[in-house]
């Protein structure tokens, strides 16, 4: 640990010596220490993703789900990704916030379709009809099939036949 401290020190800008800090603290069982790690690693290192990820994870170990939760979203804006996007829409199922999982879900479907990752598509598919399903009216894509908008009836169209 002491190595990658002076590492940090000799340049604050050198992502990997905070991640191994990081993660020798996590081992140690000093989450406080690792955290705070992870807090200046992010801070120093502009969309420093490894480190959003490792303070994520170290979140969800401590119960901090809220930040858990903002660590993820801020991930999946930096790097839309299709581990990313499972691992926030997973979370979202776990909390029951369906419409959220619905819509991390259907960028998800999106990734799968421009990256022809069949299985992908698949498991997304069927995640989007049952959490339309489970949504119900909260769905603005499909609650619009029934108003007067033809913006909104023109999405409802839509996402019926590419089944979202």
């Amino acid at each position: 640990m002491r190595r990658f401290a002076d590492a940090v020190r000799l340049d604050p800008s050198y992502g990997p010596a905070y991640l191994e800090l990081g993660a020798a603290r996590e081992r140690g069982g000093d989450f406080v220490e690792a955290e705070r790690t992870y807090d200046v690693a992010i801070e120093h290192v502009p969309n420093f993703v490894a480190a959003l990820r490792a303070r994520a994870a170290l979140s969800r170990r401590m119960g901090e789900f809220a930040r858990e939760m903002a660590d993820l979203e801020h991930l999946a804006r930096l790097a839309e990704g299709p581990d990313t996007l499972r691992a926030l829409a997973a979370r979202h199922v776990e909390d029951r916030a369906w419409p959220a999982a619905l819509a991390t879900f259907r960028r998800l479907r999106v990734l799968a379709e421009r990256s022809g990752d069949e299985q992908l598509l698949r498991e997304t598919t069927l995640q989007v009809r049952a959490l339309t399903v489970l949504c119900g009216d909260l769905d603005p894509v499909v609650a619009g099939a029934g108003e007067r908008d033809w913006v909104r009836r023109a999405l409802a169209s839509v996402a019926r036949r590419r089944g979202f």
